[in-house]
């Protein structure tokens, strides 16, 4: 039997990524398409992991109506999960690719503030 990777996310994200033909700053810009991603650097580790065939759990502090979604999705796609529930609300990141350019514009929002006894509960499960 193979070992199991953890991987932990205190911060986890949704990622919108939407693409315009040319980004144009305090403009009007037409989205030509868009996708939503679960991430936050654990998560992101993790799929990276999974798509190598590896055992992988992925952990951390999850929160909100998106953060249901998030756990949803890691659940969908062969993960096991140990996450934390907290107040608030996961934080939402918004990605623009240019792809007159192939640049992107990245707007990320902080996340949940999280007290000192949900760190604690996290740490004992």
């Amino acid at each position: 039997m193979g070992k199991r990777v953890l991987t932990i996310t205190m911060n986890p994200s949704i990622d919108k990524t939407v693409s315009v033909k040319k980004l144009i700053p305090y403009g009007l810009n037409r989205v030509i398409n868009s996708r939503i991603d679960i991430g936050g650097k654990g998560i992101n580790v993790a799929k990276v992991l999974k798509s190598f065939g590896m055992d992988v759990t992925a952990a951390g502090l999850i929160a909100g109506k998106w953060g249901n979604f998030l756990l949803n999705s890691l659940k969908a796609s062969g993960f096991s999960v140990e996450f934390t529930e907290t107040c608030g609300e996961i934080r939402t990141n918004i990605k623009i690719v240019d792809t007159n350019v192939n640049r992107t514009t990245e707007i990320n929002e902080p996340g949940f503030n999280v007290e000192t006894e949900t760190i604690q509960r996290f740490m004992m499960s």
